[in-house]
């Protein structure tokens, strides 16, 4: 189990090139998402079949810290499912599975334990820093309107170099 004072930037360098999630058989590319303009405003770009990166703050853009956003279905515009199966984590948490994530790139893998998981409208989504330690998945829920949001929070408890 990683220790607060053992999370170091030099742990948590790089940007994760994949993230798995064995619980629910999900393996998935992992990029960035680019900043664009989109009527008039700057936005995120959307994560298409791939689970898009946001870093938790502007200071650690390099880091695998952050917010992680994945399609739970885009039949409409072709964007991938990458994240259809979350919604099974907050059932995992309910019978108290142990829900692991890794995320990972050649030479580094870190693993982080799921510790909650909650809905809120997407009126009330909100980005902030989630501190080092952890890591949150987004997706949509509330089919077929898709106005409410799922959040994953994990946090850090082991690192495979």
């Amino acid at each position: 189990m990683i220790e607060g004072s053992d999370i170091t930037v030099e742990l948590l360098s790089g940007i994760p090139g994949k993230i798995s999630i064995p619980i629910l058989n999900l393996t998935a590319p992992v990029a960035n998402l680019r900043i664009v303009e989109k009527d008039g405003h700057k936005v995120y770009e959307t994560p298409k079949n791939l689970v898009g990166r946001i870093p938790s703050s502007p200071n650690q853009p390099d880091t695998f810290t952050g917010w992680y956003f994945g399609h739970l279905e885009s039949p409409l515009k072709g964007e991938g499912n990458v994240f259809h199966n979350l919604p099974e984590i907050a059932e995992h948490l309910i019978n108290g599975d142990e829900v692991l994530i890794s995320l990972g790139k050649p030479g580094k893998e870190l693993v982080y334990q799921v510790t909650k998981s909650e809905v809120v409208h997407e009126s009330n989504l909100k980005l902030y820093d989630p501190g080092l330690e952890n890591i949150i998945l987004v997706t949509c829920s509330n089919r077929p309107i898709y106005d409410h949001r799922q959040l994953v929070t994990a946090t850090l408890v082991g690192a495979i170099e």
